[in-house]
């Protein structure tokens, strides 16, 4: 069950930045922080109630929500991509203090035995993660706050989806030869 609300997150989640674009015009906006709120539940829900991070979620929907209601604008719903940016930012780096490592996680995931390179290869890889969603929390926030819905979706629906596919494929084909190298 929880593998189909992680599932029916995911694919909300991508299609967000589109439905607001285009329900803006069509829809008022305390439906698209329904919608918003919907995606959010979808999210807590596979990951379990109980469970620590599930508390920001939940927290960052009702946030939004409200705001959303009260202002009847979109204002709001347009900073969610940078809100999800620094919560897994959060969580990343706190893995640092407090390890294993998200990576690391991961990794073991796959492979319990990891050798000791990799343990400090997963903490590299958690930094440069890290990196990556300060530099998109601070793009997402400047698409809300300076720029139209239509840059606002673009960058957040496409370009930022392709940034992290970028990421993922360099880090393979890092990791391809880290490990070569190491073996």
């Amino acid at each position: 069950m929880k593998a189909a609300f992680r599932i029916l997150f995911i694919v909300c989640s991508i299609l967000y930045p589109f439905f607001i674009y285009f329900g803006q015009d069509r829809l008022p906006s305390p439906v698209l922080a329904g919608a918003l709120f919907t995606i959010i539940i979808f999210r807590v829900i596979a990951i379990g109630w109980r469970e620590p991070i599930a508390k920001w979620w939940l927290a960052i929907g009702i946030g939004i929500f409200i705001l959303t209601y009260t202002s009847d604008s979109l204002g709001a719903l347009l900073w969610y991509p940078a809100f999800i940016n620094l919560v897994f930012l959060f969580i990343f780096g706190v893995s640092l203090y407090y390890p294993p490592t998200m990576i690391e996680r991961f990794a073991r995931m796959r492979n319990e035995d990891l050798p000791d390179y990799a343990i400090g290869y997963t903490r590299k890889v958690t930094q440069v993660w890290c990196v990556f969603f300060i530099v998109n929390a601070i793009v997402a926030a400047w698409t809300a706050y300076f720029s139209t819905v239509k840059i606002w979706a673009l960058y957040n629906g496409l370009i930022a989806y392709l940034l992290i596919g970028t990421l993922f494929v360099c880090e393979w084909i890092v990791r391809y030869f880290y490990r070569r190298r190491h073996t």
